[in-house]
């Protein structure tokens, strides 16, 4: 590296990669989280809601919306009659404090029985 801009240049194509595979790796880590049947629901969603934190601070951004499609689309078949439920709801109602919510309830109502 002959220049300044040279090594400039050099650091920023590392730095650029880096950030790619950082944002690669924390997405597929968000897609391959799944809860296991009989897992801690609060638990999976502060996860989730972690990594998407994680994916908005490397400027990956998903909508509301779909952060909701992707928590539901993690969960394990013991919840598809949640899911279910909440499908007939308009996508401006399923926010994901509604959702976090309802599954919070839903793991209580579990603890219960």
């Amino acid at each position: 590296l002959e220049t300044a801009q040279e090594a400039y240049q050099a650091l920023e194509r590392v730095h650029h990669r880096t950030t790619a595979g950082a944002k690669i790796h924390t997405t597929r880590r968000l897609f391959e989280m799944k809860l296991r049947p009989g897992g801690n629901i609060r638990q999976h969603v502060t996860e989730m809601l972690s990594v998407f934190n994680e994916l908005r601070l490397l400027q990956v951004n998903f909508s509301e919306e779909l952060k909701v499609y992707i928590l539901l689309s993690s969960l394990d078949k013991s919840y598809d009659n949640l899911c279910l439920s909440m499908e007939s709801m308009s996508p401006q109602d399923l926010t994901l404090s509604y959702v976090t919510g309802r599954l919070s309830d839903e793991q209580e109502r579990r603890v219960r029985e």
